[in-house]
């Protein structure tokens, strides 16, 4: 039964894969204009290398894309360096603090000589690995203060653990970031 499964399962990934392929690589339209994408009949692979940088970094200015570069490495290696169990001590926590006020720096700017971004044009990698990083750094501890608070033997402080596990536990953050940024203005006074 497990080989006739497998069989089954290795054409249906076969006879998919292959028009995927052939849609992503083949057929596809790797420089050009948009006429030349409409009349392909693959991927407009174009467009993307066009747009990378809007992609890769929102709508952050070009000249000063030198500070979020940087910031993503600096942000790669201090990772790739906590990484091993021998370095968490309190030093540690000290290099991200520095590290967070030299990337909030660079991000920004202000400060320093350097040229003032507003916080609305940052986008993409760098904006996409920063709530990565908060959303970690603020959900362990508060799952545990949460399991723990569903755990207690008093009614409020249990019903209200529960209530919120069960309302927020399923719904993505991003979902949730987009309703305090889009939505939350339509409910609040000018």
């Amino acid at each position: 039964m497990n080989s006739v499964v497998s069989i089954i399962l290795i054409t249906i990934l076969f006879k998919v894969s292959v028009p995927f392929i052939q849609w992503l690589l083949i057929d596809s339209v790797w420089s050009g204009t948009a006429a030349d994408c409409r009349q392909a009949e693959g991927a407009c692979l174009a467009f993307i290398r066009e747009k990378s940088t809007f992609i890769l970094f929102g709508f952050y200015p070009r000249e000063l894309l030198w500070r979020p570069i940087t910031t993503v490495i600096l942000f790669i290696a201090m990772v790739w360096y906590s990484k091993e169990p021998k370095r968490w001590n309190s030093r540690l926590l000290w290099r991200w603090a520095k590290f967070l006020l030299l990337a909030a720096l660079l991000m920004r700017g202000g400060m320093f000589g350097f040229e003032a971004v507003e916080i609305e044009k940052w986008g993409g990698l760098p904006l996409t690995l920063m709530l990565a990083f908060f959303g970690i750094i603020f959900s362990y501890p508060m799952g545990i203060l949460l399991a723990l608070g569903r755990r207690s033997h008093m009614p409020i402080i249990k019903s209200s653990c529960v209530i919120y596990i069960e309302l927020i536990r399923g719904v993505p953050l991003i979902s949730l970031l987009f309703m305090a940024s889009v939505m939350m203005p339509f409910f609040l006074p000018a």
